[in-house]
């Protein structure tokens, strides 16, 4: 625990790499704690080291999957891999985990209206997404997007 407090604490520092090797020391003593995978999979993804990532979300969504999050982690990764499918689905379930998750939302319009070529689906989801969170860092360019 405390190995993990300490890679807390110097991500929320802002000291990326130290937190890495405190959280990468934990999951050798305890890889099946959720937080610690989920943790370290964002500070991979944020280095853009997609597929450590990837591995570290998915191992997180077989350890508590009906965390909305997780989902919506891996649909992020897909988008960005350009696996569309994999990142519609994984959007798709975060918002059924919960229903007011408006980035995941979001995300659905943007893979919709810029990947999948359906602005009327994704017209859709920026409404929702605006429905839920009008005031979220990128309202203003989702709205220039809806008639």
């Amino acid at each position: 625990r405390p190995l993990i407090n300490l890679g807390r604490a110097h991500s929320l520092a802002g000291q990326t790499d130290r937190a890495i090797f405190y959280y990468k020391t934990s999951l050798k003593k305890a890889p099946n704690v959720f937080a610690l995978n989920y943790n370290l999979g964002e500070l991979y993804l944020a280095k853009n080291r997609i597929e450590e990532a990837l591995k570290l979300f998915k191992l997180a969504e077989r350890l508590s999957p009906h965390i909305p999050e997780v989902h919506a982690k891996l649909g992020e990764i897909y988008m960005k891999t350009k696996r569309y499918d994999l990142a519609d689905r994984y959007f798709k379930r975060a918002i059924e985990l919960n229903p007011k998750y408006a980035v995941a939302f979001r995300n659905l319009g943007i893979l919709n209206y810029f990947h999948l070529q359906r602005p009327d689906q994704a017209k859709v989801y920026f409404s929702q997404s605006l429905t839920l969170d009008p005031d979220q860092p990128e309202a203003d360019e989702i709205r220039k997007l809806l008639p």
